[in-house]
């Protein structure tokens, strides 16, 4: 939640004043600023907000996670270095 409350996180309808296109994502497409691009959801047509990491079994493992800080190596990251996209 605190990602999503920061002013560079948004949820764009329109692209230079015309609705975003399907290749851009259409209805709209969530943009969060400092993050990769891969995070940024496209072709939504709803949000849910839960209090918890989702937990689906297409999430387990280490898949969709990043480092929160640049390390020297990644042979040996420990899990309170990553963060969940």
């Amino acid at each position: 939640m605190p990602k999503a409350q920061r002013d560079e996180t948004l949820f764009a309808f329109q692209m230079n004043n015309e609705n975003i296109l399907q290749i851009h994502g259409y209805p709209f497409h969530q943009v969060a600023g400092e993050w990769p691009a891969y995070v940024s959801g496209n072709w939504m047509n709803k949000i849910h907000i839960r209090d918890k990491i989702h937990d689906s079994t297409k999430m387990t493992g280490t898949a969709y996670f990043i480092l929160y800080n640049p390390v020297a190596t990644v042979d040996k990251v420990k899990d309170e270095d990553m963060c969940i996209i």
